[in-house]
């Protein structure tokens, strides 16, 4: 009987580079086999260059005191069960260049590849500015809770040292925005007017940020100081919404904005608590003109799909991933105001052409107190 574990590397790499073009999960199933195999796994070379699916995964919730997360891919409709101890209480942003970001209640945080296990460490959240004081009430729980309302890459590591990827935060109470890179030893806040920001998007060589006055402006992080500048007004009759978000589609800048429905809109029944999230009423889009610095408003997303939530924002074709449901928006629920009441339970598909939310539930696993439902694309980068 042949022994699998003496095959030469290179053919070993052969056999890597199929599986993970067909199904990128058997990467997790292809390192267990023995150790010549998981030694060959390690090197990025042996599978660069190889096309993977980019349809993301929905990272379930923390089960509890488990070191697995689950994974539900929408290319397949499967869950993958993946043991990453490196993600067990701890809070996590997802993207579509296939890293996590998170923070736990060591306040300690990092970049995370849940595929490889690759972590490369941030800035601790200690050295963010406008901490809240010692003495108050706001726990180590209560800080990796809503001290960070989104952590968004700019940049894609290339190494484990990668100091040129920068990530950008929006933080406190203030919304304000900060950056860092690995190799910076503390997060630097950007100077700007008062804003609570919302979302911030790296698009055509600039940063763009997103605050709840509805103004974008431009974000400045070359200078030793980082700063902000106008770049355009609101869209006409804008009136504040639950969430806004920035998204390139086919090359454009788009707004997304979306509106919460909760249960003090109603016009029937007796709500229990007025704090709960029902759900998401609509959402709206736009597109910039960078030309003309105005909004012009769209009936949908066309032949795209996006995805928006606790990650950064992104889209994709359904011309080039049938699989997905193109003019719709794959949301997650990234609802601060309503975690106490267990985030998660709000997560579905928005129909632009009627006007329809399909809600996911796919049981317990979508609901957690501090790290809900993310959408992540795997990745072995």
């Amino acid at each position: 009987m042949a022994n699998w574990a003496e095959l030469p590397p290179e053919l070993i790499g052969l056999v890597l580079k199929r599986l993970i073009a067909h199904d990128v999960y058997d990467y997790l199933s292809f390192r267990a086999v023995c150790h010549p195999w998981r030694s060959v796994a390690s090197e990025k070379h042996n599978y660069a260059g190889v096309s993977v699916c980019k349809i993301p995964w929905l990272m379930m919730a923390e089960k509890e005191n488990s070191d697995v997360r689950s994974f539900y891919s929408l290319s397949n409709n499967k869950f993958y069960n993946i043991h990453l101890p490196e993600a067990r209480g701890r809070r996590c942003w997802g993207s579509p260049d296939g890293w996590l970001i998170t923070l736990g209640i060591d306040r300690e945080m990092h970049l995370l590849n849940p595929l490889t296990h690759v972590q490369i460490r941030l800035p601790s959240q200690t050295t963010f500015g406008d901490q809240y004081p010692e003495k108050s009430s706001f726990t180590s729980e209560v800080v990796r809770e809503i001290f960070i309302r989104k952590a968004i890459q700019l940049s894609t590591p290339t190494s484990t040292t990668n100091g040129n990827c920068i990530v950008i935060a929006i933080y406190s109470q203030w919304g304000k925005l900060a950056i860092a890179k690995p190799t910076d030893k503390t997060w630097t806040t950007l100077e700007s007017p008062f804003a609570h920001y919302y979302d911030v998007i790296s698009f055509k060589d600039q940063v763009y940020a997103i605050d709840s006055y509805g103004i974008l402006r431009i974000c400045d992080i070359t200078g030793i100081q980082p700063n902000v500048v106008d770049f355009a007004s609101p869209i006409k009759n804008y009136k504040g919404c639950d969430t806004l978000y920035l998204v390139e589609i086919s090359g454009e800048l788009h707004l997304i904005i979306r509106y919460v429905f909760r249960e003090e809109d109603w016009e029937d029944g007796e709500p229990e608590n007025n704090s709960v999230t029902l759900g998401t009423c609509f959402f709206e889009i736009y597109k910039m003109d960078i030309c003309t610095r105005q909004w012009e408003e769209l009936d949908g997303s066309s032949e795209h799909a996006l995805f928006l939530g606790t990650n950064c924002s992104f889209s994709l074709s359904v011309a080039e991933y049938p699989e997905l449901k193109g003019n719709c928006v794959y949301f997650t629920d990234d609802d601060v105001d309503s975690w106490d009441c267990e985030a998660g339970r709000y997560t579905g598909i928005y129909n632009f052409e009627n006007k329809i939310v399909e809600f996911i539930d796919l049981g317990l696993d979508m609901h957690s107190t501090f790290s809900p439902p993310l959408w992540i694309t795997p990745n072995l980068c």
